[in-house]
């Protein structure tokens, strides 16, 4: 943080959480927010989503993915706890 403050004495730099972000992005405007954040779904998008063609593509990717690259599931850790 130090070596930004340094390079840009111009600039205020810190941390701030979730509310910051939020209190900061939703004072842009709509195309401010999207050339930040790029596109995101909006309140249609939601609700007109189809469930099953959303499985179908992730399907899809699934199978056209390589090997190597393909996600495992591995066996859930247990923890046994002698009484």
């Amino acid at each position: 943080m130090d070596a930004l403050r340094k390079a840009n004495p111009k600039l205020t730099f810190g941390f701030f959480g979730v509310e910051g972000f939020s209190e900061r992005v939703f004072r842009l405007q709509p195309f401010q927010i999207e050339s930040l954040l790029g596109p995101a779904a909006s309140d249609a998008d939601a609700t007109t989503l189809d469930m099953a063609a959303l499985r179908d593509l992730i399907q899809h990717l699934r199978s056209e993915a390589a090997p190597s690259t393909r996600l495992q599931r591995k066996p859930s850790a247990r923890r046994v706890i002698a009484a």
